[in-house]
């Protein structure tokens, strides 16, 4: 974890587990029988052996294939740190943003004491930390906040990636009971 000219060794390891889970398969409504998925491909409408299927991004009209190879060589700066970009208040962050969730360890004897100091820091001025991060092969926006003697981090979703509310949602302020007109009794 680095910020400004600090760096201190870290591990994470997950605070969260999915839990049990119920998965269910397509079936045929007639007689029960399972519905695949076959892949098949659109130019030679033949099925496509799953060995043969790789990834590929549109653009426009045109497909670019793309192979393990090309995706490992693209830059990511936060393969190995968590960059913090600013410091701000607590209650900034947007509940809707947060994911998964990560406890940090100090990584190492040398990184107590950075490790201390930083979570303390945060703790006594009532903020989090927002940085960068590389998990799972993607970078990330995360949060890191104190929790007690330690620190966490919450991988967040980009600001993009949150919906307007629908529209059928009502808009303006509701009035308040004094206000109102009682309501009538039936």
């Amino acid at each position: 974890m680095s910020f400004g000219l600090v760096t201190v060794p870290i591990s994470l390891h997950a605070a969260t587990d999915s839990g049990p889970s119920v998965s269910f398969v397509r079936v045929h409504k007639a007689d029960g029988g399972r519905v695949r998925n076959q892949p098949t491909c659109s130019l030679e409408e033949t099925e496509v052996p799953t060995e043969e299927i790789g990834r590929g991004y549109v653009t426009g009209e045109r497909i670019v294939p793309l192979t393990d190879d090309d995706l490992a060589q693209l830059p990511l700066p936060t393969a190995k740190t968590l960059t913090i970009l600013a410091f701000m208040p607590t209650g900034d962050v947007d509940p809707l943003q947060i994911e998964r969730g990560y406890y940090v360890a100090p990584n190492g004897p040398a990184a107590n004491k950075p490790y201390v100091l930083l979570r303390d820091a945060m703790e006594d001025h009532g903020s989090v930390a927002i940085g960068k991060i590389a998990l799972r092969s993607e970078e990330t926006l995360a949060l890191v906040r104190p929790m007690g003697d330690l620190l966490v981090l919450h991988s967040l979703r980009w600001p993009d990636q949150i919906c307007p509310p629908p529209a059928w949602f009502p808009s303006g302020r509701s009035t308040s009971a004094t206000t109102s007109s009682p309501r009538p009794r039936s």
